[in-house]
């Protein structure tokens, strides 16, 4: 009987596949592949952006028209000349190094507009691209983009958080990359400067970044605290959510 139900399942299973196979591409929509999908509305249209700098646009979230080129260099639609414009973050992990060798690593953006930004121009409002660019499971960073049109180009701004630095000098190298894992090749020596942050010895274990404490920074997402009336910023990382 049981062997009856499986195969009776399997067979199941089998004309829906075909049924779906055989669906033409205006009944299902138009597809497209975005990784780590992050949704925005602007007017009457939707956008999605994803890992590797891939994005889309729909009318009704169903059928979608991709509009990125993905890791394209010189003329990449979001970021325009790709590893200049994103040299401050590929300085630190996501170009040609360790997991990304040879190619990149651009994760997981999260798109917000800000009425209150000021332009470089004197204007107010823009559209805010958080992202990150990572090298391997414990060593990224959080950065943020900024564009007037939606759909980009998104000018660079700066980097945010930083995972996987280390307490002395410790260099990971490619056929082009000589990065200096210590903290202070990071933003922390400025933060401290300024007084936002105190030299905390519990960041590293044996002297590697504490990665059993502290998580990888990867995956922004921003939240409207109403409240509060300001931007929150999170990460995420497995079972790990920071504010």
């Amino acid at each position: 009987m049981k062997l009856k139900k499986i195969i009776a399942s399997a067979i199941s299973c089998c004309l829906m596949l075909s049924s779906l196979a055989m669906t033409p591409s205006s009944a299902a929509g138009d597809r497209v592949s975005v990784h780590d999908p992050s949704i925005v509305k602007d007017k009457d249209t939707y956008y999605v952006f994803g890992s590797h700098i891939e994005a889309a646009r729909s009318a009704d979230l169903c059928s979608w028209k991709r509009f990125s080129n993905g890791y394209a260099t010189a003329n990449n639609v979001e970021f325009g000349n790709l590893s200049q414009n994103l040299k401050k973050a590929f300085d630190w992990a996501g170009e040609d190094l360790e997991d990304c060798a040879g190619g990149f690593a651009v994760w997981a953006p999260d798109v917000v507009w800000d009425a209150d930004y000021i332009n470089s121009d004197g204007s107010r409002g823009a559209y805010l691209m958080y992202f990150c660019t990572s090298s391997t499971y414990m060593r990224s960073v959080i950065a943020f983009a900024v564009s007037k049109n939606i759909e980009g180009p998104y000018i660079f701004g700066d980097t945010l958080i930083y995972s996987g630095f280390t307490n002395n000098d410790a260099y990971v190298k490619s056929n082009t990359k000589n990065v200096n894992k210590k903290y202070t090749s990071t933003n922390i020596d400025e933060l401290i400067s300024d007084g936002q942050v105190t030299f905390n010895n519990s960041w590293f274990r044996n002297n590697d970044f504490n990665n059993q404490l502290f998580p990888n920074a990867i995956d922004p997402t921003i939240l409207w605290n109403r409240r509060q009336d300001v931007y929150v910023l999170r990460f995420m990382v497995g079972r790990y959510i920071h504010p």
